[in-house]
């Protein structure tokens, strides 16, 4: 399962905390998933992201959460990532750690001129990886 950490969640959270002291609320649901889980499923972060979009009414709502994120809310890849002087360095160490600290799935760095493309590719689920395993399978049999 693709998730971040609880942490990097809840700096979300305390924005939307401020946010309701402006009538503003997350749904109350989506809060307690973040509150209760060890790590937050990629697909409630993506929602706990749109809810707080839709309900902050001052753009940009994401660069106040960045600006407001603090060295807990971080986990040790990230930690080692705002250590990197420059992007480019940035990019080639979230390369090299992501498979260790990540929960799979790998980035790929290409380089195009000035202009730098990553791509992130999720882990083949046990389906995905039992049906590759066939179709090998069937390559290396002979044919009837």
């Amino acid at each position: 399962m693709q998730s971040v950490s609880r942490a990097f969640a809840s700096s979300i959270l305390q924005r939307a905390e401020r946010a309701e002291r402006d009538g503003l609320a997350l749904p109350a649901a989506l809060v307690a998933a973040v509150r209760e889980a060890a790590r937050v499923p990629l697909a409630t972060q993506d929602a706990l992201w749109e809810a707080c979009c839709t309900t902050d009414a001052a753009p940009p709502v994401g660069l106040r959460i960045g600006l407001e994120l603090q060295l807990p809310h971080l986990d040790s890849a990230a930690l080692q990532l705002i250590a990197c002087d420059t992007l480019g360095e940035a990019l080639r160490e979230l390369v090299e750690v992501a498979p260790v600290t990540g929960d799979g799935g790998d980035f790929e760095l290409t380089r195009e001129g000035a202009r730098a493309r990553l791509v992130y590719r999720p882990p083949l689920g046990a389906a995905a990886g039992r049906a590759r395993a066939v179709v090998q399978g069937a390559a290396r049999s002979p044919s009837a």
